[in-house]
């Protein structure tokens, strides 16, 4: 039988090797020590920042951090990272000087909030999520800053009871407010400050303009707060919304924190508006400035994501069009440039050879005795033969500036920019092989398989010489290698080079 010191024995073990298993497998202890460095430092804020003697906090931050942590990494990793938090919970409140049997009820009850929110939520919104979106956001808000605070508000209630003798909803009326306002503003900023590029959330052209939106918000609620004569809360909204303009979602994070830390330093010092409409108790002027955050919550966030959404729509209709032009100018059976594309590119070119006085080569590109294929095997087989051919053309094209179009019917053309006469020849050539290497049966053909005939033009554009007439000299060629029995390459005899 085994000892009453072995049977609990069993739980500490298997958590504690449970722990450093996770540990073993997660090799990122850096993160875990900022995680219990900034939670044991929140804690303790927190607690010392504590609103009258009922050690409740005007605002509870810790517990937004170590959610954002569990969202932020998969399963596997969570044993650490709650041991971790609740660590650093205990000690915050035991830095602050309360008992340990206190401490421990607190972390626990904390602990209790963050897991209520973080099981559901990784189920919505997985791994990693995008608060970004309203669907997103409004399941983080309803777990996060309402369902989990409210059952560890009622949770704590009942268990501080013997602590403090308040009643059980005197309690929760005061955790709820705190937390809840809490989860609302840290979780988001902490999980969009871990997944942000900061390179793309600032860039360098908008630096100046974000930094000084920042410094503006700071400076109005210090004004605003660092005295105690004018209601002037309302000040902070103008520059509060430019920071939201500037940097989106992340700037509505970063300025709901930083009016929140401004405006509970200076309401705990009893500095600030509030202490004209708060009378003399510290919990009611602590609830008018819940009251107060929640407003610039619900004032900048509804607006940062509204933004978010107009860019990804800006992004998906650029992209859109970006689709649809590019289709505009692609030949459906083949995927090649098409008639359209092929104009432009020629006109380009010429102008850049002209600019440039390199060369500038025209291939056109005819299957031979293509009717009769398509009479004897069939429109399907034609449109197989095409697309083969537009794949021979497209490998051929080794350098990124070269062209190849469907120019019409069973005609295809080829631009090949900076290319001399010999250039342009051994294109050709590598062409004509490699149609001939598919050995495609064609018994309306003498040669007895597919072939091409190519025309080639060369020109280096002078006075007086336009693209059309390199189309021209290349268009002319071709009829030139048809008429000599196909299955050719001939260049123009008359040459545009001065």
């Amino acid at each position: 039988m085994m000892s009453p010191d072995a049977i609990y024995g069993l739980p500490m073990a298997a958590v504690s090797a449970s722990v450093a298993a996770a540990g073993t497998r997660l090799r990122h202890w850096p993160r875990l020590l900022l995680l219990a460095a900034v939670s044991l430092l929140l804690c303790w804020g927190g607690v010392a920042l504590t609103g009258g003697s009922s050690h409740i906090a005007a605002i509870w931050l810790a517990n937004g951090v170590l959610l954002s942590a569990l969202l932020l990494e998969p399963r596997r990793n969570w044993t650490a990272y709650i041991a971790v938090g609740f660590a650093a919970n205990v000690t915050g409140n035991l830095l602050a000087g309360d008992s340990w049997q206190f401490s421990v009820v607190l972390g626990a009850c904390n602990l209790l909030e963050v897991l209520v929110a973080a099981f559901p939520l990784r189920r919505l919104l997985g791994v990693r999520p995008d608060l970004s979106r309203y669907r997103a956001m409004a399941w983080f808000l309803l777990w996060a800053a309402i369902l989990a605070p409210a059952v560890s508000a009622l949770t704590a209630g009942a268990l501080l009871q013997t602590f403090t003798d308040a009643p059980i909803l005197h309690t929760a009326s005061l955790w709820f407010p705190a937390d809840s306002l809490g989860m609302a503003l840290m979780a988001p900023a902490t999980i969009l400050l871990a997944q942000a590029d900061l390179g793309r959330l600032v860039p360098r052209s908008r630096l100046l303009q974000a930094s000084g939106s920042a410094l503006l918000l700071m400076l109005v609620c210090i004004s605003a707060f660092a005295q105690n004569h004018y209601p002037l809360l309302f000040l902070i909204f103008p520059p509060l919304s430019l920071v939201v303009f500037t940097l989106g979602l992340p700037g509505a994070a970063f300025g709901i924190l930083l009016v929140a830390a401004i405006s509970i330093g200076f309401t705990l010092a009893d500095s600030g508006p509030l202490m004209l409409i708060g009378g003399e108790s510290l919990h009611e002027r602590i609830f008018m400035l819940q009251v107060y955050l929640v407003v610039a919550f619900a004032g900048s966030y509804p607006l940062a994501l509204l933004l978010a959404e107009k860019k990804r729509l800006a992004e998906r209709l650029e992209a859109s069009e970006a689709r649809y032009r590019s289709l505009a100018e692609l030949d459906e059976l083949t995927g090649l440039a098409n008639r359209r594309r092929f104009d432009e590119a020629l006109n380009t070119g010429w102008r850049l050879a002209a600019r440039s006085g390199a060369p500038l080569t025209l291939l056109m590109i005819d299957v031979d005795w293509f009717k009769p294929y398509n009479d004897r095997y069939g429109h399907a087989a034609g449109d197989e033969r095409l697309r083969e051919v537009a794949a021979v053309l497209r490998l051929s094209m080794l350098r990124p500036g070269d062209l190849v179009c469907r120019y019409g019917g069973e005609e295809f053309a080829a631009i090949l920019p900076n290319t001399d006469a010999e250039g342009g020849r051994r294109v050709a050539a590598r062409i004509r092989d490699a149609v001939a290497a598919l050995k495609r049966e064609h018994v309306g053909s003498p040669l007895g398989r597919l072939s091409v005939s190519i025309g080639m033009a060369v020109g280096v554009p002078r006075p007086g010489d336009t693209a059309q007439t390199l189309f021209e000299n290349a268009d002319q060629a071709l009829y030139q290698a048809k008429g000599c029995g196909r299955d050719r390459i001939i260049a123009a005899a008359e040459s545009l080079a001065a």
